[in-house]
């Protein structure tokens, strides 16, 4: 079942968009659940997991339904104001031209016009990216090439598109860096990808150029980086607004628990040996 949920700021666009989906689902027997939200607060604190714990992504092709180019746009725009309206920073992704995930990290190289390209795999992301009402935004970067050059160290894509063109202020982060040979750091920062999503210590993960350069890049993703946590709703809350620990955390605290479970069993064991040796040593 796919779930869509849209913020109404639109009557007639929202009518026809049901009609649209409520007909695609009977062609192409897919089960949608539509929720028209009549504002961004009903959304969050109706849907808020389902609107902020996984991202909306603009084009690709599973599990997520295909409608037209400027509904998808329109679709991420509502979702992300209506985020946005409780000062959380949503990801558009995945940006861009992520229409296959078969070899999607085994240097899928993507070809196309730039007239193809603008007028459909880039338009959703300008509507949602020119019509963004709030202050913090965030987009995700895909696994894909844009001809040659990886999506994630595409300067044209992230600097001049969606920077220089369409005005996006806010971070991009890349999709899972698996260190999968490309996704390489230091591409990455110079080309307006801020953030690798990953913790991994891959060779390609690392950064040891220390030239004037690169730690202009640095300063320049870690602006990024700040202003769009910052101008969130990140530190005017105690606690995680959906109420659910982030699924890291668990597993953080689960190696915590083994790691120190089994220092304890070794020290039980060693404390154990010296007493039996020092008994064997008195007696």
């Amino acid at each position: 079942m796919v779930k869509i949920a849209i913020v109404e700021d639109d009557e007639l666009y929202s009518s026809r968009l049901h009609q649209y989906l409520e007909k695609y689902s009977a062609e192409k027997n897919v089960e949608i659940n539509i929720r028209i939200y009549k504002s961004g607060e009903e959304m969050i604190g109706e849907g808020y997991k389902a609107a902020v714990t996984y991202w909306r992504p603009v084009n690709m092709p599973f599990p997520y339904v295909r409608i037209p180019t400027r509904w998808t746009g329109y679709m991420a725009l509502n979702q992300t104001n209506g985020a946005a309206e409780h000062n959380v920073y949503a990801y558009i992704k995945h940006f861009a031209l992520n229409d296959q995930e078969i070899n999607r990290t085994s240097m899928l190289l993507t070809f196309s016009s730039e007239q193809a390209i603008r007028e459909i795999y880039l338009k959703p992301f300008e509507i949602a990216t020119k019509g963004f009402e709030g202050t913090s935004h965030a987009a995700m970067s895909s696994f894909n090439w844009i001809g040659t050059v990886p999506s994630c160290a595409n300067s044209n894509l992230l600097n001049n598109a969606l920077r220089g063109e369409w005005g996006f202020i806010g971070m991009v982060e890349s999709d899972y860096d698996g260190s999968y040979g490309y996704m390489i750091t230091d591409h990455c920062i110079r080309n307006g990808n801020d953030l690798m999503l990953g913790f991994a210590s891959a060779e390609s993960n690392i950064l040891s150029d220390q030239s004037a350069t690169a730690i202009h890049a640095m300063r320049q993703v870690c602006k990024n980086i700040l202003y769009t946590v910052g101008n969130s709703g990140y530190y005017t809350v105690d606690e995680d607004p959906a109420g659910i620990m982030a699924n890291i955390t668990k597993i953080f605290i689960t190696a915590d628990v083994i790691v120190a479970l089994i220092i304890i069993a070794i020290e039980a064991v060693l404390i154990i040996r010296y007493r039996k040796k020092k008994m064997a040593e008195t007696a």
